[in-house]
């Protein structure tokens, strides 16, 4: 069994704590200027940080509390599953990528378009952006710290100075804003 294997199943806590570190930034990204917010806004927004949280929680405890198995799963895999989750709920697109050091699952490459120019600028700044056809592209860089470097990276590659960084691509189609009414004040 190779170290990083080893790594997980002692401290599972380490990973789930990489998941809580992982959606604490993706909650906390906001403008630098604080937005009014229309009641339709607002409950879009919340209505995908449910979907978010409920669906980690569904994927940890599915993941890191079955007694079924002797192996546990790197949390950006479980996150993945989170992805489809939240995707098929909100219509959005999200996925992993590679940027500055080497993809751990061939499916990280960074594919043509926005995501291979994403993947350039990443590796010189946090995020990255484009508007085209009606669709927002979002790239947002995911710090590989030492833990997530003793994998990714060779022990002579770790020592090389630089920051090394992944990528969280999400995509979103933007529709006319046409609020929904409604009648309800609570299910």
């Amino acid at each position: 069994m190779n170290n990083c294997r080893v790594s997980a199943l002692i401290n599972p806590f380490v990973a789930i704590s990489a998941i809580a570190l992982l959606l604490f930034c993706f909650a906390n990204i906001q403008s630098e200027e604080p937005e009014s917010l229309s009641i339709t806004e607002a409950k879009a927004r919340v209505s995908i940080l449910e979907s978010v949280y409920l669906s980690t929680l569904h994927n940890v405890h599915r993941k890191y509390f079955n007694s079924n198995t002797d192996r546990l799963p790197v949390p950006s895999r479980v996150l993945e599953d989170v992805f489809f989750s939240v995707d098929q709920q909100h219509g959005t697109k999200s996925r992993w990528i590679a940027v500055n050091a080497p993809a751990m699952n061939l499916e990280h490459k960074p594919k043509d378009g926005f995501e291979k120019r994403a993947a350039k600028e990443l590796a010189k700044k946090t995020r990255y952006e484009e508007l085209d056809n009606g669709i927002y592209y979002s790239a947002r860089s995911i710090t590989l710290f030492a833990s997530c470097q003793k994998c990714h990276l060779s022990a002579l590659a770790q020592q090389s100075s630089g920051r090394r960084v992944a990528g969280l691509v999400v995509s979103l189609p933007l529709m006319p804003n046409k609020p929904k009414e409604d009648t309800r004040k609570s299910k």
